[in-house]
């Protein structure tokens, strides 16, 4: 355990000391698999640190053939600190010990609540948007017209299919 401690505090402070190359957009980490979807559908890839491994399942992610080529992590620190993020996506219900370990190593952690409707999906399409220093735009070709084209056609398909399994059930 104290040898595990002091790697993570070595760790700690390699990323502390080493100067960023690349001061542009923001390297950014998702801790789940909601996060992870936002985070395909709205960065550039050079942007992505690590997505879940959630992400890749076909099963579960609707971008998974996006995110085969990417980092995979598992919500943990270890994981999470090397990569040194500029920022790490998170949900307010998930990854909790994670989530105040990375704030106490000074890293900025965005934690998003689940929303419980559309206005609330767009404004956390927007805040996500803006702190990865991408734009999106409420109507026209912006990524946040995209992205909602995206999510909606998802929940169409999921409740398609939930629809067929409870008939299914049913006969």
């Amino acid at each position: 355990a104290a040898l595990r401690l002091f790697a993570l505090l070595c760790a700690a402070l390699l990323a502390a000391l080493t100067v960023r190359a690349d001061a542009g957009a923001p390297r950014v980490v998702s801790l789940n698999l909601c996060t992870d979807q936002l985070l395909l559908q709205l960065a550039d890839r050079a942007q992505i640190a690590s997505v879940t491994w959630m992400a890749r399942d076909a099963a579960l992610s609707q971008f998974a053939a996006q995110a085969q080529d990417i980092p995979v992590n598992h919500g943990l620190l270890e994981e999470i600190l090397p990569l040194r993020p500029d920022l790490v996506l998170g949900g307010s219900y998930a990854a909790r010990h994670s989530v105040a370990l990375l704030r106490k190593f000074n890293l900025r952690v965005m934690e998003l609540d689940m929303p419980r409707t559309f206005d609330e999906v767009a404004q956390q399409t927007l805040a996500v948007a803006a702190a990865l220093g991408q734009r999106a735009q409420r109507g026209g070709n912006g990524g946040l017209a995209v992205a909602h084209r995206q999510y909606h056609v998802g929940i169409d398909a999921a409740l398609a299919q939930v629809s067929a399994q409870q008939q299914g059930l049913l006969l």
